[in-house]
């Protein structure tokens, strides 16, 4: 039989066994936080590519049938075609990845032929 009466075990709140001395303290945790970039002004890919620079746009996390996160409002404009005039959400804002954003672009011309 064995005897565990001089053997203290004591837990910490998260329920990890430790020998009752109290832990050495380490580097506080890493926290990687989205944080919506401005993007006004500039060219619809390089928007995107900025996106996905700091984290918030990332297409092989979406899966097979994963929904694009990117919506664009096309808007007439006399910004050079497919520049950004505006964005939801907000820069400034904390995002998690792949979350819906929207982005208003500046339209190319249309063209229509007439014989």
């Amino acid at each position: 039989m064995w005897d565990f009466s001089d053997f203290a075990m004591t837990f910490d709140n998260a329920g990890y066994l430790f020998d009752g001395t109290s832990p050495t303290p380490g580097p506080p945790p890493v926290v990687h936080v989205n944080i919506m970039p401005n993007l006004t002004g500039l060219e619809y890919p390089m928007a995107l590519l900025a996106l996905q620079q700091v984290g918030i746009l990332v297409p092989g996390a979406l899966g097979y049938f994963g929904t694009y996160p990117v919506s664009i409002r096309w808007q007439t404009s006399p910004f050079a075609p497919g520049t950004v005039l505006a964005q939801l959400p907000i820069p400034g804002t904390v995002m998690a990845v792949n979350s819906p954003l929207t982005l208003t672009v500046a339209e190319f011309p249309m063209a229509v032929a007439f014989p």
